[in-house]
């Protein structure tokens, strides 16, 4: 059985082996295993970003949860995007988050309330002290949500593929102080 995360309109499932394996065949292997509408844009992740997944489920199922994550509109059994975790809390006790919506679905909270499912889940982890980010080095969208939740912008980087980031954390100490955020 795979875990879900809820939010007030989403049902994140986490990716186990087989459903990882279904993305990668396409939406209609998806839709074949579960019973979601699978929209033609719903990923501009892309296969990389999956093989990833299954390469690190296929090594380690047991770390599913800090992998990739499906957002279904409940109502609508509609998958609308991808997001989840960069791996386990590294040694500092650190996690990165990412996720994308599918651009029908954009504008409508749906990012929000992913984001907010991911830092809950990462918090529920005692090894988890910090929950991070990384954005394009502009103000955007995902840079509000951030912001929303509390996420101090620490550093300005040099990605080789995206040009300039900004690296985006929230402490454990800043977690509870967000909470007053409503999705």
């Amino acid at each position: 059985m795979r875990t879900i995360l809820q939010t007030l309109r989403l049902d994140l499932y986490n990716c186990d082996l087989p459903l990882i394996e279904a993305v990668l065949r396409g939406n209609a292997a998806i839709a074949e295993v579960t019973d979601w509408n699978v929209p033609d844009d719903w990923t501009e992740f892309g296969e990389p970003a999956f093989k990833f997944t299954q390469a690190r489920l296929a090594e380690f199922p047991e770390d599913a949860v800090w992998w990739t994550w499906l957002p279904v509109i409940r109502s609508e059994k509609l998958l609308a995007g991808s997001c989840g975790y960069v791996g386990r809390p590294n040694a500092e006790g650190t996690v990165e988050i990412g996720y994308e919506i599918a651009a029908s679905r954009r504008q409508l909270g749906l990012a929000t309330e992913a984001v907010q499912a991911l830092i809950n889940h990462a918090f529920t982890h005692d090894e988890v002290q910090t929950v991070m980010a990384h954005t394009l080095a502009v103000p955007n969208p995902s840079t509000l949500i951030l912001q929303r939740f509390g996420f101090l912008q620490v550093a300005e980087l040099e990605d080789p593929e995206e040009g300039k980031i900004w690296r985006w954390e929230l402490p454990r100490t800043h977690y509870g102080a967000a909470q007053h955020t409503s999705v």
